[in-house]
């Protein structure tokens, strides 16, 4: 919640490479790779997240405080970012920011919710920020 009011941030897109970050710095160390069995892999700094393939759907993606939560969508992970610089960003691989929020904390925890475990096209990604 930032002064009372919650927070709620979306957009929809073709991803590049069917990939977005989640990241907590402008320059994050990015994930060398996805493994086989997971959508969602992490560093200190950033989360890569494997999407429904550019060619075939657009990805919607939310990023905010206290979302209401779809029971359909699954969890795919909760992790705790260094936000030394102060925002929470969700960026294509091309280096383009599509969502930021700022946060307070030096560290701050996420939870990323997907349509499905595999390609998904509905991301949901909700900001812990210790306010």
């Amino acid at each position: 919640m930032r002064g009372g009011q919650l927070m709620k941030l979306q957009t929809t897109l073709r991803a590049p490479h069917s990939l977005l970050l989640v990241v907590s710095t402008d320059k994050p160390e990015i994930p060398a790779t996805i493994e086989s069995n997971s959508i969602a892999v992490h560093t200190s700094t950033c989360v890569a997240i494997g999407t429904v393939a550019e060619d075939d759907d657009d990805v919607t993606v939310v990023l905010g405080d206290e979302l209401v939560l779809d029971d359909q969508m699954s969890l795919i992970a909760e992790v705790v970012l260094d936000t030394n610089d102060g925002f929470i960003a969700v960026e294509t691989v091309l280096g383009d920011r599509l969502l930021n929020v700022p946060v307070a904390s030096a560290q701050c925890g996420i939870r990323i919710r997907a349509s499905n475990t595999h390609e998904p096209d509905r991301i949901l990604i909700e900001v812990l920020d210790p306010r």
